[in-house]
């Protein structure tokens, strides 16, 4: 392989790296920001390193959290679009860098804080934000989109207006000048754009993909599916939730219920549905349910000692304190 096409191949490589993490951070974008109630509190609130007291302080503030919600949606969507299109892919990269910055130091995969929120896959120390990021220093420091993507174009057009401000406002006449803009040119500044357009055909087939049933269902004003859920944030409790004590212990009043945490569906004869039950309820997940328990006061969960080991690791890691 020659010089030149070991060039090509690391340019094209580069590019294509570029492009598919700014699919991940577009598509992270969109679904946030189509997603009615979403917001990074969750994800703050179970942060658990010694930036923990931090990352508290912006979920607990409204004000705060209203921001970093904002940064979080916008951010990952033009940075993902930065990235596809190659336009000002540098400084996409780098603020790349600083929104996974923040998601790592929140919730490190560290040993002894594994708990964070609810992940695909298993990690130790590094994780697919870690990964990411030392991609984006890839894509900052060895730009590509001097070669393929919009900026090819910007800077090219930059750089022909100011030859012809040099040279009193003329156009070069030679068809050879290296400001001109031939097919070729175009072709290499535009390279990428077919792949926003297969992203935006993907988005639009998975949106397709949801249950018109159950989404008219839910939609019904009338019969016995009528929508009659209105979920609440924490933001509007109005009070503590009231306490008993039963000899010198104190238990909330409400008290939670243990059975779909520990895989108990009720399901009679549709066997599967223990199975997806247990699937939902993965171990993060039963941890954050348990910490959003608390901090609406519920303070005691009624079940089986199936959960005992679990419960443990809930104290051990100071997530909360749930009794049982």
């Amino acid at each position: 392989m020659s010089k030149n096409q070991k060039s090509t191949l690391t340019v094209t490589l580069l590019t294509a790296f570029r492009v598919v993490i700014g699919w991940h951070f577009l598509y992270e974008g969109l679904v946030k920001l189509l997603m009615p109630d979403w917001t990074a509190a969750s994800y703050l609130e179970v942060s658990n390193w010694i930036f923990a007291p931090v990352f508290h302080w912006m979920a607990a503030n409204p004000g705060v959290l209203a921001v970093v919600d904002f940064l979080n949606v916008w951010g990952l969507i033009l940075i993902g679009l930065s990235l596809m299109l190659g336009l000002f892919s540098r400084v996409g990269a780098f603020a790349g860098l600083v929104l996974l910055a923040f998601y790592y130091l929140s919730n490190p995969p560290f040993v002894g804080l594994e708990f964070g929120v609810p992940a695909e896959g298993h990690y130790l120390v590094v994780n697919k934000n870690l990964v990411e990021l030392f991609g984006l220093a890839l894509v900052a420091f060895l730009p590509t989109t001097r070669a393929i993507g919009l900026d090819r174009l910007l800077f090219k057009s930059l750089r022909t207006a100011e030859i012809q401000e040099s040279s009193g406002g003329k156009k070069p006449e030679s068809k050879a000048d290296p400001v001109s803009l031939p097919r070729r040119e175009l072709f290499k500044s535009l390279a990428t754009l077919p792949v926003l357009g297969a992203f935006g055909l993907a988005f639009y087939r998975k949106k397709k993909w949801q249950s018109w049933e159950e989404q008219n269902l839910i939609d019904a004003e009338t019969a016995a599916s009528t929508k009659t859920l209105n979920l609440a944030s924490l933001n509007e409790l109005k009070g503590i939730m009231p306490t008993g004590t039963i000899k010198g212990v104190e238990f909330s009043r409400l008290i939670m219920g243990g059975n779909l945490l520990s895989g108990w569906a009720h399901s009679r004869d549709l066997i599967y549905v223990s199975q997806l039950v247990k699937a939902y309820h993965h171990k993060d997940k039963i941890f954050a349910t348990l910490l959003l328990a608390e901090k609406c006061g519920v303070n005691t969960l009624l079940t089986n000692p199936i959960m005992c080991t679990m419960l443990k690791e809930y104290w051990k890691r100071g997530i909360g304190k749930m009794q049982f």
